[in-house]
């Protein structure tokens, strides 16, 4: 079963009306839903779902669902949160995401405030980053 994204695609001034709905309803996401809180942002890019907006005046809520039924079921039940003021002027969009993938996650042993990346550059990029190592190291 593929997760969901449900988005929410508010005007800017009712940005904080849509976080405190949803911080309000938390526990019901979760426990209900299996949903997770992504986050809010007002600094939204003008790609798909955004890109039939003329200026970027919008702000963004995102919940994570481990399964699509799910963020349906929320979006259809729970009339007290859908029926909130901000969504007179919102936008919504249930997204499925078939795998979703967990960036950053692995941690350099001896070191755990910054993530290795080095799994993520290419080879080639890997292979000019030992170059580059090697020449500084040989200068010293």
């Amino acid at each position: 079963m593929p997760g969901a994204l449900l988005i929410f695609r508010v005007p800017l001034q009712d940005l904080y009306a849509l976080r405190n709905s949803l911080y309000r309803f938390m526990s019901i996401l979760q426990n209900g839903y299996g949903g997770t809180l992504i986050g809010i942002s007002n600094d939204a890019e003008h790609v798909p779902p955004l890109k039939t907006q003329p200026l970027l005046n919008v702000g963004m809520g995102m919940v994570y669902f481990t399964k699509h039924e799910d963020a349906k079921r929320f979006s259809y039940n729970e009339q007290s949160f859908m029926s909130a003021d901000f969504l007179n002027n919102a936008e919504v969009f249930i997204v499925p995401v078939i795998t979703p993938l967990l960036i950053g996650s692995q941690m350099k042993k001896g070191n755990q405030e910054r993530p290795d990346h080095s799994d993520y550059m290419s080879a080639d990029r890997r292979s000019n980053r030992g170059k580059a190592e090697q020449m500084n190291h040989g200068q010293a």
